[in-house]
């Protein structure tokens, strides 16, 4: 599967920021060699290395994994309710059909 870029028109430029980090090509292939990235780097952590804050209130490495397999979460939930073409507002945001 190629995938194209989404044209500036399509998110708030805010996001452009991150839209450019994604590679191009196979978006599938993207997101395997991602996930095996991560995984790779977080794997051999011990505990004490997972609970680590850079700084005072900074979130944990374990805290920032949590946020990413929520991120996911979400965003697959959303994803397959824009496929089925579920036209009620997508909790949190109720503002993704606009």
């Amino acid at each position: 599967m190629i995938t194209e870029r989404p044209l500036p028109s399509d998110y708030e430029a805010y996001f452009g920021q991150y839209i450019d980090l994604v590679p191009t090509g196979d978006l599938y292939q993207v997101y395997q060699t991602q996930m095996a990235s991560v995984c790779a780097q977080i794997a051999g952590l011990s505990e004490r290395e997972g609970e680590f804050r850079y700084a005072d209130g900074k979130w944990s490495v374990k805290e920032i994994i949590g946020h990413l397999s929520d991120a996911e979460r979400m965003f697959g939930y959303q994803i397959f309710c824009m496929a089925r073409g579920y036209s009620a507002p997508i909790p949190p945001d109720s503002n993704l059909d606009t």
